[in-house]
């Protein structure tokens, strides 16, 4: 199934034929609030609390969501997006993962996001 509309939407906006704001007030006002609160929280654009802290910690067991698991090397709690370095079981390599809205995203492999097991 393709995304026909989706895609009409998107081509308009990006030829100036619609204005983005009044596509998004239109949208978000035919969507539930609960809808784009979920919306909101699962793209990770607005944070609650007012300060996060890095859930991971050096020695911590992650697993990628692929099967793959690892152990943390190196946490590095003074950046903005908390990098975090993970060394994989079978592996001499060590990736890094930054804070990417709620997630740690590696960008040498896009959608993968560690967490603790």
């Amino acid at each position: 199934m393709t995304r026909e509309f989706t895609n009409k939407l998107i081509e308009a906006c990006e030829e100036g034929n619609l204005d983005p704001m009044t596509i998004l007030r239109g949208i978000v006002g035919f969507m539930s609030e609960s809808d784009v609160q979920e919306f909101c929280e699962n793209e990770g654009y607005f944070e609650s609390g007012d300060e996060e802290e890095c859930l991971f910690e050096v020695g911590d067991t992650v697993e990628d969501g692929y099967g793959d698991v690892g152990t943390v090397v190196d946490v590095d709690d003074d950046e903005d997006h908390y990098p975090v370095s993970v060394r994989f079981d079978g592996s001499d390599d060590i990736s890094t993962y930054t804070k990417v809205g709620k997630y740690l995203m590696n960008n040498s492999k896009p959608m993968r996001n560690i967490h603790k097991i």
